[in-house]
């Protein structure tokens, strides 16, 4: 399962469609300012969101946020 059906599952399970906007832009890359780790690692120093995970993999999340 890829990182992007990963998202796609978890806002399907959460009955959170708004969930894959939020994390993902227009062009179905991640936004900017968003943080996708698996494994520790940030997916965009590899196969971005076609990243592989596997059974037990950690992935994380982290949307934009702002503020001050």
């Amino acid at each position: 399962m890829s990182v992007r059906e990963v998202i796609e599952a978890a806002a399907r399970q959460l009955n959170r469609p708004e969930m894959v906007s939020k994390l993902l832009g227009p062009e179905a890359q991640p936004r900017r300012g968003t943080i996708i780790l698996v494994r520790g690692r940030n997916i965009l120093h590899g196969k971005g969101l076609d990243e592989i995970v596997h059974p037990g993999d950690e992935v994380c999340l982290f949307p934009p946020a702002g503020g001050g």
